[in-house]
């Protein structure tokens, strides 16, 4: 590969010997502000395709956006610019790729933390699009000193080729590699647990999570067993499937599900269900107001042809209303308001309370967004009215607990978000086993 030859300015002959001698100390101003302008100008780094001669290629690892650069990278960075310009020396073909990386939350989180901090404002406060943009900003800022830096350290990369991980081109490359490694049977998607992060509501990779240690709880479930078996208490249990309860031929025993708001569940008589309590407080009221919007533009089309709701619509405001909240809470959104133990307490309490005079609770245990319990009604009291009362008081305590206020009447109408900052429980039957007492 033909190469231009770099012309170094020479010193004036007026220069007189006491002007030509070597300074004492190194002055970079002096000499390197001169250096790269030069380079520049004669494509010194530039690497073309198709060079007969040997490819040597080094993609230099993309410094993040979070901030300048440090001393870390001029150490990794001359490391390597002395390996390129060497295989340079030796008329290699010879590119250094530059570019930056976008360090996807870190970055998020910092500009989250610098708006705190100068204009007290969350991240919610904002637009998904105006905040979307306070990042670009950032990132521009930081791109623009990093890629200045990297060239006041003179590191002999090829310029032109810049890239910034979530260009275009890189992530076509990224989306084409992996449909390709799918196809090909080398990667494949699973269920896998993941690092959850509740302040910023994604997944964290694996080198971004800090570990602590914290003194918790080891909890003890006594679940029913799959044979009969007499315990202490006199009391045998038979777990049964939902499909075997469902179908029972015994006319006297009646089997029903309630389509209530927030209490979707199937009842029977004389039966111990599993119930799964969620924490609803963290859905998004952008979310909401979707849903909303939803919902109202399909009564509004059945009102503008002037007709009634066909069934297919009937379910799918069903779904709006009661199937995809299940849905989002079961992918693990929400603030996780019971790793706060004074919401624990309030949930323990409330389930403890009518123990062994209501129901009798065999089994619970309290997650971060979810509460597990198995419980059996006694006597006339029903599975919605334990339900209800669970969720009434826990309601209205964990929002004392939390100093939260609200509109009035909106504790049992609605599921609350972050802009009303209310709590509610919503409910719903996970199984179900039946429970008999010899006599």
């Amino acid at each position: 590969m033909a190469r231009a030859r770099l012309h170094w300015p020479s010193a004036p002959r007026a220069l007189t010997e006491r002007q030509m001698e070597l300074a004492k100390a190194y002055n970079p101003k002096d000499v390197e502000q001169e250096i790269h302008p030069l380079w520049a100008d004669h494509d010194a780094f530039n690497a073309e395709p198709g060079d007969k001669a040997g490819s040597y290629c080094i993609v230099i690892p993309p410094p993040n956006v979070t901030a300048p650069l440090h001393l870390g990278h001029a150490l990794n960075n001359s490391l390597q610019d002395v390996l390129i310009r060497f295989r340079r020396m030796q008329q290699r073909n010879t590119l250094w790729m530059p570019g930056t990386d976008h360090a996807g939350i870190a970055t998020q989180t910092v500009v989250e933390k610098r708006i705190l901090a100068e204009e007290n404002r969350r991240r919610t406060d904002f637009e998904r699009s105006d905040f979307v943009a306070r990042i670009q900003a950032w990132k521009d800022e930081y791109e623009g000193r990093i890629l200045e830096q990297l060239q006041k350290m003179g590191c002999s990369c090829d310029w032109r080729r810049t890239r910034f991980t979530m260009d275009e081109t890189c992530a076509k490359a990224v989306r084409a590699n992996f449909f390709n490694l799918f196809k090909d049977g080398l990667i494949y998607r699973g269920k896998r647990l993941v690092n959850w992060d509740v302040a910023t509501q994604t997944v964290l990779a694996d080198d971004e999570v800090e570990y602590e240690d914290v003194h918790g709880h080891f909890w003890y479930l006594r679940y029913p067993l799959t044979e009969p078996v007499e315990i202490p208490s006199g009391t045998a249990f038979q777990a049964v499937s939902p499909t075997d309860i469902l179908s029972v031929e015994d006319e006297d025993i009646v089997v029903s599900k309630r389509h209530v708001a927030y209490l979707p569940h199937w009842t029977k008589s004389g039966s111990v269900y599993a119930v799964t309590f969620r924490l609803a407080d963290s859905l998004p009221s952008d979310v909401l107001e979707g849903w909303k919007r939803e919902k109202e533009r399909i009564l509004a089309e059945a009102q503008r042809q002037d007709r009634k709701l066909t069934n297919t619509e009937r379910k799918e405001l069903h779904r709006l209303h009661s199937d995809r909240v299940e849905s989002y809470l079961d992918a693990g959104r929400g603030m996780c308001a019971m790793n706060d133990p004074r919401i624990a307490e309030v949930i323990e309490n409330a389930l403890k309370h009518f123990d062994g005079d209501r129901y009798d609770l065999i089994a619970w245990a309290i997650m971060p967004n979810h509460v597990h319990v198995i419980v059996h009604p006694l006597g006339d009291h029903s599975l919605p009215q334990i339900l209800h009362a669970w969720k009434s008081y826990c309601a209205n305590v964990a929002n004392q607990v939390l100093e939260r206020t609200g509109g009035s009447g909106r504790r049992n109408t609605t599921i609350t978000s972050f802009a009303t900052r209310r709590t509610s429980i919503t409910a719903s039957i996970m199984s179900a086993q039946t429970r008999t007492r010899p006599d």
